[in-house]
Parts: C-alpha cells; structure tokens; sequence
C-alpha cells in the first residue's frame, strides 16, 4: 500500500490551494483506461464526474456512451437498458460535520453507473460506481461507492443520493441529517477545550461489556521492542488524537488515530486495523531532535520534540462553534462574519523542538494536512521577547527592557489550544534549569499564516524578597512556568484559564510576577484576574508547584448562585474551586491529600444506578474525579457552589479500592452515553516498577504502564483487573529521583469502542472481543 511520506529528502513542501476533489481523476487513473490500484485490485475504465459511463466500441467503431449498437452490430449485454428509472441509493450513516466524504450504497446497480450526492437538495460530488470499494486494502463486503464533496457540511444538513445508470435518473434516495463531529472525533487534549475530559457519545463500552475488553491492536501493527521496522521511533507523550471517516485519496476513508513522538515524527494510521496512512518527520535539513546531553534535564528523555498534545482544526467552521472552530467571537458570541474556517479541510497543529547542524535548539510550529501530512505554510519559527527587567543580560534579556525566549531552557508540555481563530502554544522549564532565563511562556499565532500575534510572559521582572526559611533578602528573576502535567490551556470561548509553577509573586502589590498562581487572561493574553494561595512563598520555596495540575472549566450554568465555574489542584493536594468572573475561591478548598501532576476528569448529573443491595441510587451536580500522588481515585461533587468529597458509603464508594503506584497520580478521563445508567465509565493509567528487568538496560527496571476502569457511581471495585499496556523507560529520571519518567502524564483516548494508550515506542489499542467472560490481556 503506497504510504505518503512528504519531505522524506529534507525539503519543506507547500500544499496548493485547496481544490474540490470530487472534480479530480482518482490518483493513478487515466480516463477510458483500466488501471490496477496498489492494492492489486483491477479497476474498470475510469470517468470522469458528470460524465455519462463509456461503453466498449462495437466492431471498431467509437465509444457509443449508452447509444445503440453501430454498424449493424449486436446489441451490448454489458451495459442493461434501463426503461424506468433505478432504485434510488441510500447513504451510510452516520455523518458528521468533519466529513469530506459519504459512503453511497447504490444497491445492485451496474459498474459504470453514476453515483451523486446531494446536499440540501443541490449537487456536491459525484464518483462512477465500480462496484465495490475501490479504495480500501480489502473490499467492502456490501458494493459501495465513496463519494467525496465539495464544500462544508453543516450540523442539520440533510445529505441524499442519486445514481444513474444509461442516462437515467434515480429519485433521491432516503436522507441522513448531518450531525457533530464532537460525537466522533477527537481533536484536542483531554477532549475539550474547557479540559473536562469527558467524552459523553460513548456507545460501546459500558460497565458490563467492559469485562470482555482486550488489546486487539499495537500500533505499529506487528510491534516487537527494540525492532526500529516494528517500532515508532520515540516515546509517546501526546494524546493520540482521533478523526471519523476522513477520506485519503488512493486510499479511501478510514478513521484516522494521530500519534506524535518526541523524535518530531507525527504517524497517521486506520484507527481500527492499524494501517499506516502516513508519517512524517517534520526534521530538515541534517536537523536532530533534541536529547538530554543539549540540556542535562532527563525529566523528557532520551529526546525531546513533540510534547505537547497537537490540536486539529476540522476545516469547515459548522455551527460557529468557538470552542472547535478556528472561527472569530467576540464577548456575545461569534461573530456574524464567521462562516468557515481558514481551511476547508482538516489542518493539525503541532509544535516540534529540534536541534539544528550549529548545534543551536529550536522550537517550530507547524500546519499540517491531516489528510497529507503535507505543510500547509512554511513552518515558522517561535520567538518571543516581553517587557521586564528579569533575565541575564544577553541570555535571557536582550538589554534593552525585554525578557528572551530562551529555547534551550524551555518545553513545550501542556497540549495546543484551538479556539476563536488563534493557535495558543505555551511553554514551561525543563528541570527548572536555568533559573532566572526560563519564564512561563504563552505564544499566540494566526491558524492560517502561522504569524505571531501576542505574547505573555508570567514572571518577566526581577523580584527582591527575603526567604521564610533562612531570612535572607534575595533576588528572583524567571521562574513560573506553565506545564500542568501536560494539561492544555483551557477556555471557555471567552477568556483562557492556565496555572502556574514555582516563580516569584508580586501581583498583589501591583508587580507583574504570577508564579504558583491561577490565571485568567483574556484572548489577546492581557490579564484579568488570577488567584494566588495564601502560602505562595511556601510554595515556591518548598517547591510545590501550584502548576503541577492543569484547570478544568466546568460546563455553564452550574447550579446555585454562581454558574460560571473552575476547578484546579497542585502538589499541595488542595482543591479549589473557583467564581470564573472574579478568580475567588469560593469555598474552602476540598483535600485530596496528596499532589497532583495533572488534571482531573469531569462527569455531570443526574445519574441513576443500581448499588450493591440492589437499591436505586443516582448522583446529582457535577462529579470531579482526581488521584493524587500514589492515591486513590477519588470523586468530589460540586453542587451549588461548593466542592466535597461523595459521601463514602459501602453502597456508594467514591474512592477506589487500591492506590495507583506512579508518582503524581493519573490523569483520568470519563466515557458514557449522555446520562444513561450503566454507562459513565472512569478510565485512567496505573504506572509503576515492574519485577523485571529491562533487557535492554541490565539492571534497570522499567515502569509498566496498566489500564484500569472503574464504574463512574462506584469506585470502590475495578470493572476488569487492569491490562497491560506496555513500558515505559526509566534508564532516563529526574537526577533527583523519583519521577517515573513520564508515566504521570500520559492519558488513555476512549472514542467509538476502542482505547488508545500511549507507551515508551508503540501505542496499544483495546477493544471488546467475543466469547469471554473476563478481562483479556
């Protein structure tokens, strides 16, 4: 199967403008000639749309496209005359408003007829039928043709088709209304860009057909440690991301699953059967990812390059929506003028850390063709400056009033934001090396030109203070940076929301320091509120980041007199709850007794279920679910404007059984059917020591990483022994011991009955088998 493999020579490729695909030949094809498709299939003549199907000459005479016979010459058996018009096609369900194709099934109608269709009633592809799908690795068992369109789709849409067989007409066929793509796909870190990890369309997996999950897949398929050919070729920080029915041309549609590695190589394969579609090394040039010996932080390690979770822009702006669409809003929403997105096909985001032939770092950011992995602008490097007096002068601080990004001392960790038309990538330390020089950093760009538009700096000034612990007057200067255990920022259309880790504070005396604090900013990145603990020096002294956890921004309205709400946990295990319009912690924080490297996971009421005595029960509010550092999983309800911990009862327990091993606790996500009982189902990674060695490493343990899943309304038993998922190095820690090299951040993506779970070289996909009565492994 042929492979798109852009840039394999070191170049930098440019998409052209986009062009309708249903008016190009099938790659490969030539009109009027059969062509054999890499797959080995033999395809029949192909023609191009809107042109009627030709027909063998007869007795050497020109093509007759349907017309009767010449030369006095029997009559044609290979095309049937049709005296009334045929059967009208249905289209394949469902659809959604990221889709650039539709599955057509025309029924038993001849190869060579003409398959249209209609889009509110008006034309918008077409494709000659060859019987079955010619496209896909293996054909269709049912005859079907894959019809790309023209344009956008829209939510409520309503999509039909026709065919037409010898120059006759079908009727339109029964219609199917388009619906979101939110309930297909998944485009951004933690699901959404309010970070609720919460994917509500989940129609599969449920608290009992979990019991018969299994891995059914590894990505690459055929993975073998330590074989480069059956390897991806670094660890997997980023989420996998996720796209339903994306069309590949030569290749058909498929659901895509994204992979990013830190060796800068972003990987496209089928979701379900683990085809590789394409990848693409965003290096140039003689060009090398970063690794440990450029910094001697091993907190990523050995390399460093894609951190971060990408976003993908879905292309057509459908129903305005801000918070998925790189669409224009304003504080009353979106604006009129807001009708598409930059693109009119899906664009992925991604920022790739690397190290040039001058031995210098870099950090750029890239635009690609998920349907490619082509470029769609040249990659643009990031660079920022920021009014302030911190920094070493020449280093971080260019000696002319401005703190310097200072690529050496900086990672790109928490995942991409998307929202109302700006790509926003922020950045925090590495090992807090470098203090003084590194900053938390949030850079804004334009999706389609990939020019810089505002930057921000959390803690750009010198900052005097004298110490708790040895009452010493000191001078701080950097410091604040954002990671959140790789949390993305998060915003609720309006303003964005992010924390942020050890650093100096002066904000309450009218400075511009905001380290260990919760921030709001608006959309062009000028502060308007933020919230700092009472103990911030404690903090920042003990080094107990306040931004080791990212925020989550609870669906409005909430209930009681504040509807506008968020939620945010660091290493001191308080949980705070927050009024989004004024950043005051509401109520007293909830303790969750240990820190937390991560978010948590969001679930709302009413919910019913069946307790142990077989008693209803049913969960009101909004449940927050977190695990702390070597902690339980635990359930917080918000209800009426303050957070509690559920009452823990042995009908109703709300914190899991046995702890989780890794340090920094999970990051866990939840999947369900809208509200239905049963189905709220809390998903989260176990990482800890295995007994055994690594081989590759004598004497060196590694971290396995486990899924386990837990019933939403009952924590208190695992719904499966938990699965292996694979390895994760630990040959690289923290010089200071104790981080499980990553293990803390990497979080499970549940969409449309599988999970994906990335790993040290590979990700493992789970799925429901048949014919078990147990967890399989």
């Amino acid at each position: 199967m042929p492979l798109y493999t852009p840039n394999s020579g070191g170049g930098n490729t440019i998409l052209p403008p986009f062009t309708d695909p249903s008016t190009l030949p099938m790659p490969g094809s030539v009109v009027g000639q059969s062509v054999t498709h890499a797959t080995g299939t033999v395809l029949p003549p192909y023609n191009p749309p809107n042109t009627p199907p030709q027909t063998p000459p007869i007795n050497g005479g020109p093509p007759t496209n349907g017309g009767p016979p010449t030369n006095g010459g029997p009559p044609t058996t290979d095309t049937p005359t049709i005296q009334t018009p045929p059967a009208a096609p249905s289209v394949s369900g469902p659809i959604d408003d990221c889709m650039r194709s539709v599955t057509v099934l025309p029924g038993n109608i001849p190869n060579g007829s003409l398959v249209s269709v209609f889009v509110n009633g008006i034309a918008r592809g077409s494709v000659t039928f060859r019987g079955h799908q010619i496209y896909q690795s293996i054909p269709a068992a049912i005859p079907s043709a894959e019809v790309p369109i023209s344009g956008c789709l829209k939510v409520g849409d309503v999509v039909r088709a026709t065919v037409t067989v010898n120059g006759v007409t079908s009727n339109l066929g029964s219609g199917i209304n388009v619906i979101s793509h939110t309930q297909f796909s998944v485009l951004t870190q933690h699901y959404d860009n309010g970070r609720t990890g919460w994917f509500p369309y989940e129609t599969t997996l449920n608290t009992q057909s979990v019991a018969n999950l299994a891995q059914i897949l590894t990505l690459p398929r055929g993975y073998r440690k330590g074989d480069p050919k059956r390897t991806l070729d670094g660890q997997v920080y980023a989420q996998p991301l996720y796209l339903h029915h994306q069309f590949f041309p030569d290749l058909g549609s498929h659901n895509a699953v994204y992979i990013a590695t830190e060796n800068d190589t972003v990987y496209c394969f089928d979701a379900d059967d683990g085809i590789l579609l394409w990848q693409r090394s965003l290096l140039q040039n003689g060009e090398v990812a970063s690794n440990i010996s450029d910094t001697g932080c091993q907190n990523v390690a050995p390399k460093v390059g894609i951190t971060g979770t990408p976003v993908i822009d879905c292309g057509c702006c459908a129903n305005c929506g801000c918070d998925s669409c790189a669409c224009g809003c304003n504080d009353s929403g979106c604006q009129s003028s807001c009708q598409q997105s930059v693109w009119a096909t899906p664009t992925m985001y991604v920022v790739a850390k690397c190290k040039s032939t001058d031995g210098n770092l870099h950090f750029y950011i890239h635009a690609l063709d998920v349907i490619t992995g082509l470029d769609r602008h040249q990659r643009v490097e990031i660079v920022g400056k920021y009014a302030g007096t911190g920094g070493v002068a020449g280093v971080g601080n260019d000696g002319q009033g401005n703190v310097i990004f200072r690529p050496k001392s900086h990672l790109s960790r928490p995942a991409l934001l998307l929202a109302n038309g700006t790509v926003y990538v922020a950045f925090g330390s590495l090992c807090d090396f470098d203090y003084g020089n590194y900053h938390g950093w949030i850079m804004a760009y334009d999706p389609q030109t990939l020019v810089q538009k505002d930057v921000f700096c959390t803690t750009p000034d010198s900052y005097t203070h004298v110490r708790l612990d040895n009452g010493k007057t000191e001078t701080e200067t950097g410091g604040g940076a954002i990671w959140q255990g790789g949390m993305g920022l998060a915003t609720d259309g309006k303003c964005i929301y992010f924390s942020t880790g050890n650093g100096p504070y002066n904000g309450d005396s009218g400075g511009v320091d905001y380290g260990d604090s919760v921030l709001k900013l608006d959309m062009n990145l000028r502060v308007r509120s933020w919230f700092t603990p009472a103990n911030q020096e404690t903090l920042n002294e003990s080094d107990a980041d306040q931004g080791s956890g990212g925020v989550l921004v609870l669906p409005a309205p909430q209930s009681g007199q504040v509807p506008n709400l968020l939620v945010q946990c660091g290493k001191d295990g308080n949980v705070y709850l927050f009024d989004r319009a004024t950043m005051a912690s509401i109520t007293r924080p909830a303790s969750l007794g240990s820190g937390v490297w991560g978010g948590p996971a969001y679930f709302s009421g009413p919910y019913s279920f069946t307790q142990a005595d077989g008693s209803q029960g049913s969960i009101n509010g909004s449940l927050i679910f977190y695990c702390g550092d070597h902690g339980k999983l635990s359930s917080f309800n918000v209800l009426n404007g303050t957070i509690a911990p559920l009452l823990d009862t042995s009908k109703n327990p709300v914190k899991s059984s046995t702890a989780f091993s890794g340090r920094g606790g999970p990051t866990p996500v939840v999947s369900s059917n809208q509200h239905e009982p049963g189905s709220a189902i809390v998903w989260a990674i176990n990482h800890g020591l295995s007994s055994d060695p690594n081989p590759g490493n004598t004497g060196v343990a590694d971290f396995h990483l486990h899924l386990r899943a837990y019933d939403a309304a009952n924590l208190g038993t695992m719904l499966f022994p938990e699965l292996p998922c694979g390895e994760w190095d630990t040959l690289y820690s923290n010089p200071g011991g104790g981080y499980d090299a990553g293990g803390p951040y990497i979080e499970p993506t549940v969409v449309n009955g599988k999970v994906y779970v990335g790993c040290d070289d590979h990700v493992t996909v789970f799925g429901l088998v048949t014919g078990g009565t147990g967890a399989k492994t």
